[in-house]
């Protein structure tokens, strides 16, 4: 696959050869589960699990998907199984992507409520990371994480279990590596304790995500792929702009749910044409994010690279760098893209570079100041 990212040229990605995950048994320690076959499985794998669960979200949502979930983890713990689950306090806030005092959402919020009382009672032992604090002062510092644990085998990705997360663009992938497993085993375990830290190795959290992400662009020789539909903001700029690599994209959501992430786009979309990054979108609202390197490094997770998840929030990730993966992955995620014309409107262009080094050099104070204030776990009821 190449990259055509020449400056002011309708930039376009060509697949290369035909292959998927299922193609390569027994090859690759990698699978790739796009939103409408990481449901199935889902269920299917905690339907069969026998010896551990762990689910960490930053939501759960007490809808048609969320309440199937549900079942599943309560006939688990029924059965003898070890079930625990991590819910960031975002989830106090919103449902369904709204706030929970919306009318159109009531019902659901108190299905919701109702639900992890019910997965309680059963047995599963449930706690809230990242409490909201006094007026919402720490809304803007979430544990992000999504991971899936069962039976050792982690899951890694983007999806939130609720019905518009398993509508939506994105995927999940499996990772049947035991080193692998394990970290994401301790890395649950230390956030299930309320312990934050920081880890490099068979994973990436936190700063050291951040780190890896940097070392990744820096160090690419061809092409940088970037997706996220939340990442364009200007420390993803400053990345891209002093990458060595000539081919260098940004894939975005054809739009976007965050009004500040709206604004500043005008300038940041015409100032990356400008530094001869192509710019392309999923053709539907994608959540999926992830960082192509070359043809031999592929970092996926829950983070979505901009400051604001990379300074104020709990992420995990993880380095592929399984090259037949790499191709598998690039074709069904890199397939049908359409160009993003940059905004010609100049006036649009100089609110949004206002805009967005407004809420960049903020996010850096939040990240300094109340980001480390905010404790990990919220109290038990």
């Amino acid at each position: 696959m190449t990259t055509t990212t020449r400056r002011r040229s309708r930039p376009t990605l060509t697949a290369s050869a035909r292959a998927t995950p299922s193609s390569l048994p027994g090859r690759s320690a990698y699978h790739l589960l796009t939103t409408e076959q990481f449901g199935p499985e889902l269920l299917r794998r905690l339907a069969g699990a026998r010896r551990q669960i762990d689910l960490q979200l930053m939501t759960f949502d007490g809808d048609r998907a969320g309440l199937a979930v549900a079942d599943a983890l309560q006939a688990a713990a029924g059965r003898g199984v070890p079930v625990r689950l991590l819910i960031d306090c975002f989830s106090h806030r919103f449902v369904s992507d709204q706030p929970v005092g919306r009318r159109a959402v009531a019902a659901e919020h108190r299905r919701t409520r109702a639900m992890y009382a019910e997965l309680a009672a059963a047995g599963v032992r449930l706690r809230f990371t990242h409490p909201n604090g006094p007026a919402n002062l720490f809304a803007l510092a979430r544990n992000h994480k999504k991971l899936y644990l069962i039976d050792g085998v982690a899951y890694l990705g983007g999806i939130n279990v609720s019905d518009h997360n398993f509508a939506w663009h994105d995927f999940m992938v499996r990772v049947d590596d035991p080193d692998v497993g394990r970290a994401v085993a301790a890395d649950f375990d230390a956030s299930f304790a309320g312990r934050r830290r920081t880890v490099d190795g068979a994973i990436v959290t936190n700063r050291a995500l951040a780190r890896t992400f940097d070392e990744l662009v820096a160090g690419a020789r061809h092409r940088v792929v970037v997706a996220s539909p939340y990442a364009v903001d200007r420390r993803l700029a400053e990345v891209l702009e002093a990458s060595p690599a000539p081919s260098r994209t940004v894939v975005v959501a054809p739009e976007n749910n965050f009004w500040c992430l709206q604004l500043i786009a005008p300038y940041l979309f015409h100032r990356l044409e400008r530094a001869g990054v192509g710019l392309l979108r999923f053709p539907r609202f994608s959540h999926a994010k992830f960082l192509l390197v070359d043809n031999d490094a592929l970092l996926v997770g829950s983070s979505n690279f901009g400051r604001h998840s990379l300074s104020c929030n709990d992420e995990i990730g993880v380095v592929i760098r399984d090259r037949g993966f790499i191709a598998a992955f690039e074709q069904e995620m890199l397939s049908g893209l359409e160009p993003v014309e940059p905004v010609p409107d100049r006036r649009r262009r100089l609110t949004g570079r206002v805009g967005a080094a407004v809420i960049d050099r903020s996010l850096m104070v939040y990240a300094r100041t109340i980001a480390p204030l905010v404790p990990a776990l919220a109290p038990d009821p």
